[in-house]
């Protein structure tokens, strides 16, 4: 049995290359129209940009501004909704 040069993994008996890796066996040399596997290439990585952790300080002031904008649209619907009522119980005392 032959072992790899490249990967030192065993080589079968008459094989021209290595199973594991693809190098070509020392000593012989393979036809003009053998095939020799490809090395595969590893994939490109994307990756997330990475931002900064925030202070506990920047995370509850960044929850209380969206809560306070969170109540704030509350407050003007129910106005909204209040005046509308307002407006149709006055139209309606009239008739």
């Amino acid at each position: 049995m032959q072992f790899c040069s490249q990967c030192g993994k065993e080589i079968a008996d008459g094989a021209l290359f290595c199973s594991a890796c693809g190098q070509a066996v020392a000593g012989q040399t393979p036809p003009p129209t053998a095939y020799r596997p490809v090395q595969p290439t590893n994939p490109p990585v994307f990756s997330q940009p990475v931002y900064p952790p925030q202070s506990l300080l920047q995370q509850l002031s960044l929850k209380i501004k969206t809560n306070a904008i969170l109540w704030i649209i509350i407050a003007c619907l129910q106005f909204v909704i209040g005046l509308f009522n307002l407006i149709v119980g006055i139209a309606l005392n009239q008739e």
